[in-house]
């Protein structure tokens, strides 16, 4: 038996680890979508080992009925659209009000549906793919490196967010 206690992350630091990484987020957020105000969104997307993938989710709000929309780190994987969500992340909680969302990816948009799908060992290959097209300054704000995490380690991580498919895809075609 070891007199060394053993260093878990208590559910009050965990909490105050979210609100940081949220915080930090909704600052990262501001400026991403003013980029693709800018038609300049795909400009994320470019490098993605720096940046990650990012595209942008749109969503009606829960109680206002407005169109929302949050940029989001995201892996297409079998024709499905992959992300994850924070455990108290308000977009979230908006889509599952209403799973019905467009997905605008740097050069095309799509409709479809999510849905919440279990984090498990099964999804292991989702979730480091999700986790790694975050890119560096993810991880560098998350301050968790998943390319560099076990299996155990990402599950740990993630424990509490929410994994989400968006499926039955449909291409939005532009007008004219």
């Amino acid at each position: 038996m070891s007199d060394t206690p053993t260093e878990e992350p208590s559910g009050r630091q965990r909490n105050a680890d979210y609100q940081q990484l949220a915080t930090n987020f909704k600052v990262v957020n501001r400026y991403v979508l003013w980029l693709w105000r800018l038609h300049l969104g795909w400009c994320m997307s470019a490098c993605p080992p720096l940046l990650g993938r990012v595209m942008l989710i749109s969503h009606t709000g829960r109680k206002s009925g407005i169109v929302r929309q949050t940029p989001v780190n995201y892996r297409v994987i079998d024709r499905s659209v992959w992300l994850m969500a924070m455990p108290e992340a308000a977009w979230w909680r908006n889509v599952q009000a209403d799973p019905r969302v467009q997905v605008r990816l740097p050069f095309s948009r799509w409709r479809g549906v999510a849905e919440e799908i279990p984090i498990d060992g099964d999804h292991l290959s989702q979730i480091r793919a999700v986790m790694t097209s975050g890119g560096w300054i993810a991880a560098t704000l998350d301050r968790f490196h998943p390319r560099k995490a076990s299996d155990a380690e990402i599950l740990e991580h993630v424990c509490g967010m929410h994994l989400i498919r968006v499926g039955d895809l449909e291409r939005i075609r532009r007008r004219g």
